[in-house]
């Protein structure tokens, strides 16, 4: 294992600049602690974990399999539990324009108060969902025969 400074660590995941599809600009976190979205109850780990089932049956490589994974559980019974699931990450991953709880200025284009995430469409949150989810994607699902109790945190790490 190689070792680094925290330096290192922080220039790894330093904010990125990036452009949604609808072509506003926007800085955002490279990963999303999505453990901790969990841990808190913002990301329901079934959700997360159907999400990469779905993942795993598509055929495409990349960003558009993430896109029709979440499109396919948008089209079934999970489809509000995904909204929730990609307004809650993309509020966690966007530093700037920073998103408030409450009223903006028309004429602000440092904040967006979260009653506008509206404003933005269904590809927009999906694109910022499958940036910061390249992180996740090295865990998989638990399988058959897991603890239940568990987590990625039970299990003894290996060198």
């Amino acid at each position: 294992m190689s070792t680094k400074s925290l330096s290192d660590l922080r220039r790894e995941n330093a904010p990125v600049e990036d452009t949604l599809p609808c072509g506003l600009v926007i800085l955002r976190r490279r990963n999303v602690p999505i453990d901790e979205l969990i841990e808190q109850g913002v990301i329901p780990a079934p959700l997360l974990a159907a999400f990469m089932k779905a993942r795993e049956k598509k055929d495409d490589d990349g960003d558009k399999q993430d896109e029709q994974a979440g499109m396919s559980l948008l089209a079934s019974d999970e489809a509000p539990e995904t909204m929730r699931m990609l307004n809650a990450v993309f509020r966690a991953a966007v530093i700037s324009p920073e998103i408030v709880d409450g009223p903006v200025d028309p004429d602000d284009n440092e904040r967006m108060s979260i009653s506008e995430m509206y404003l933005l469409g269904l590809e927009d949150k999906l694109h910022v969902f499958t940036a910061v989810l390249s992180g996740v994607m090295k865990y998989k699902p638990f399988r058959d025969g897991s603890s239940e109790s568990g987590g990625a945190g039970d299990s003894t790490p290996t060198e």
